[in-house]
């Protein structure tokens, strides 16, 4: 597996960002909730997927942190930074499990 810096990075501000909204926006910080991750890595494919307890969302409903009226807010700029950071992102059942692939060079 050739894994770069960059690479590097990249997956682990996901992974933080996506733990994180599975913890405090999926969950609500709830101590009796869990989020399961797992990591399945390939030759050349690194792939994360995490899930939560909580309620899921729809992505369509997320605002837009690039316009003008989000520039400013202090938040909702993880999925945004998520999806940047991946190759392919994935939302399912119901938006409560994320799937993160990383093509590896």
């Amino acid at each position: 597996m050739a894994l770069d810096e960059e690479s590097s990075d990249q997956i682990n501000l996901a992974v933080v960002e996506a733990g994180t909204n599975a913890i405090k926006h999926g969950n609500q910080e709830d101590p009796e909730k869990r989020a399961y991750f797992e990591f399945i890595i390939q030759p050349d494919l690194f792939t994360v997927v995490i899930q939560d307890e909580g309620p899921g969302f729809d992505r369509e409903q997320v605002p837009d942190p690039m316009q003008p009226e989000n520039i400013f807010k202090s938040s909702g700029r993880g999925l945004f930074l998520i999806e940047s950071c991946m190759d392919d992102v994935t939302y399912e059942k119901s938006g409560t499990l994320v799937k993160m692939v990383k093509r590896l060079a």
